[in-house]
């Protein structure tokens, strides 16, 4: 399988047409058709359905589709870490974040290391712990900043001096909208989305239990989507404050939760990894930076 005919093969799927992706790719319709019938060919499965004026994909090239990206993406990348010199620290590093209060410290380490070597690109990718972490156990992502501190065994991490507040999205017409923040009792009356990663530590801050019956008939990942049910009075979503802070409107609040529950970030990277010599100096200069910090 050539990496040419994926490349080829993505563009089509992108612009839904082959006369418009033999424009992109500076190769002729004919010529492009026959390649991709070719594949298809060698393949054994048909990847397109062929309409009078727009191409789709197949079952099949769906699941290619995303697995081409992947495989372009990564081979784009090899190509970048090969290029790069050992005398002359450039090239792209990959992160990882989700949204936490610590990203500030995530950028003044970044701000630091391009002081050092202004010829680095930092290429930042903000998504869910599972998002980041399934990128980087297929090396798409070099280093992750995670919302919580974790334990994979096949990674590295570094707990962040840095600490984020747990609370309530709700409505200001609520019940409990007036007040300035929420106990464990009012969880307990309240119907309740809860983030995906939420572990039992939480429970055990709140209720000093991990087992506590909550009215739990939703979970998100990120808030974005859960503000818009939170809003049409469908639950009301346990979040961070920092992800919270730009749903603080006409009609939502955020009240945070007493005793006061807190989660710590992480930066995370593979153990025994080869990384390029940029993505390994920035690495040691995080390790460098953080634990002298510490001391």
């Amino acid at each position: 399988m050539e990496i040419r005919l994926l490349r080829y093969f993505i563009t089509i799927a992108n612009e839904g047409s082959i006369s418009h992706a033999a424009e992109v790719l500076h190769v002729t319709q004919p010529t492009l058709s026959r390649q991709m019938s070719e594949f298809e060919e060698e393949l054994g499965e048909k990847l397109f359905v062929r309409g009078n004026r727009e191409i789709t994909l197949t079952d099949k090239g769906v699941l290619l589709y995303e697995r081409a990206k992947e495989i372009i993406e990564l081979t784009d990348k090899a190509e970048r870490e090969i290029k790069e010199s050992n005398e002359m620290i450039s090239g792209t590093i990959v992160i990882g974040s989700g949204v936490a209060s610590s990203t500030t410290i995530l950028s003044k380490l970044v701000k630091k290391f391009r002081e050092l070597y202004p010829s680095v690109h930092i290429d930042l990718i903000t998504g869910t712990i599972y998002q980041i972490k399934e990128k980087m156990d297929k090396g798409l992502i070099d280093v992750g900043l995670f919302i919580k501190p974790n334990d994979w065994n096949d990674y590295e991490t570094i707990v962040l001096d840095s600490e984020d507040k747990y609370g309530i999205l709700m409505r200001r017409d609520s019940k409990w909208g007036r007040q300035e923040y929420v106990t464990a009792k009012d969880l307990k009356e309240m119907l309740l989305s809860v983030p995906k990663t939420l572990d039992n530590k939480f429970y055990m801050d709140v209720f000093g239990k991990t087992n506590e019956k909550l009215n739990i008939i939703a979970t998100h990942d990120i808030i974005n989507n859960a503000a818009v049910f939170v809003e049409n009075g469908i639950y009301n979503a346990v979040t961070l404050e920092v992800t919270a802070k730009d749903y603080n409107t006409e009609n939502l609040c955020f009240l945070p939760i007493y005793p006061e529950v807190t989660t710590k970030s992480s930066l995370s990277w593979k153990k025994n990894y080869n990384f390029s010599v940029t993505v390994q100096r920035f690495i040691d200069f995080i390790k460098q930076e953080l634990l002298k910090n510490e001391a």
